[in-house]
């Protein structure tokens, strides 16, 4: 069984940073209630969140000072996911973000979907709401295998399973590329559940090959 492991390699590895940021993880209060400021004075927009509250995604014009320090947290893992991972990638290259809050309550959930066209994607969870004993995914945070082959067999061993589950916690920040396959498992409870999302993008003229 030994010699057949070290003859089993893993490839096309996916990147995920998960982090907690204590810097953030501070102001999350303050972050808690800015959202739900928001949430008074504009609709809900229509998107992946199904029964919760999603703003526009202009998250990175929001004047609030937390804002501008969850702005340069964000930006500061974007810059070392990309320099980590791309090849030839300058340490001042721009990167375009959007990004929007969202809000769920009891019995909302987001269906599977991936950000394409997105080189990263992030999400930061200001309020994550412990799951119930009787329910242990609620809210969680699941990635699919976005190779259509692999649901061939969906119950494979890590690290070459089908899914992902991750339980959020408060500071939490998790950085993934854009075109991974993801959804939130309904959230079960009497609170209310924050997170803050983004998409990077690397500007259009860019040329990482010197052509």
């Amino acid at each position: 069984m030994e010699n057949i492991k070290q003859q089993i390699h893993s490839v096309f590895a996916t990147p995920l940073l998960i982090r907690k940021v204590a810097a953030l993880q501070a102001i999350n209060p303050r972050l808690k209630e800015i959202v739900l400021a928001h949430e008074t004075v504009r609709p809900r927009n229509v998107g992946s969140n199904i029964g919760g509250w999603q703003s526009d995604h202009d998250l990175m014009e929001w004047p609030e000072e937390e804002m501008q320090i969850f702005q340069q947290h964000l930006a500061q893992a974007f810059q070392e996911m990309t320099s980590t991972t791309v090849n030839g990638f300058p340490s001042d290259m721009e990167i375009i973000v959007t990004g929007w809050a969202n809000i769920a309550r009891n019995g909302s959930y987001t269906r599977a979907h991936s950000h394409d066209g997105s080189l990263w994607s992030a999400i930061y969870y200001i309020s994550a709401q412990p799951p119930p004993s009787d329910r242990p995914l609620s809210g969680a945070l699941s990635f699919i295998d976005p190779r259509s082959g692999m649901r061939i067999a969906p119950n494979m061993q890590p690290p070459f399973s089908y899914h992902m589950d991750i339980q959020p916690e408060d500071g939490m920040l998790i950085v993934f590329p854009g075109y991974l396959l993801h959804e939130v498992h309904p959230f079960v409870g009497d609170g209310v559940r924050i997170s803050l999302s983004a998409n990077a993008l690397l500007m259009p003229d860019m040329d990482l090959n010197g052509d």
